[in-house]
């Protein structure tokens, strides 16, 4: 997996709410959940929840699937799966060549004197 995909996934998970959301679409499993079902039961805004589901799909976490008029909510177990992998690897081998941070290398600069 790469850095940049690992990055977006914890990016994801990163608030407690959008953890709680996460939470009640592993417990629907495979059929899914509506988002008026995850309002009612975390009692939040309509626009909350969309604010959060939409980070969740940008994270690639979940899915959403269109059956007739409702959205149904799913996790994205291959990104599940694929980030628990490289999570393992990283306690197996924390030297590990292959994972490459993806940021500029700090310039230093010298004070005037």
């Amino acid at each position: 997996m790469e850095i940049n995909h690992i990055s977006n996934a914890f990016l994801g998970l990163g608030q407690a709410l959008r953890i709680s959301i996460y939470r009640l679409i592993a417990r629907s499993a495979k059929q899914g959940i509506r988002p008026s079902e995850l309002k009612e039961q975390l009692s939040i805004p309509q626009a909350t929840l969309s604010f959060h589901l939409k980070q969740l799909q940008i994270s690639q976490l979940v899915v959403v699937q269109r059956k007739g008029t409702s959205l149904f909510y799913t996790l994205n177990t291959e990104v599940l799966e694929e980030l628990i992998q490289t999570m393992q690897l990283f306690l197996q081998n924390s030297e590990d060549n292959s994972i490459h941070v993806l940021t500029k290398p700090r310039i230093k600069v010298k004070a005037k004197e």
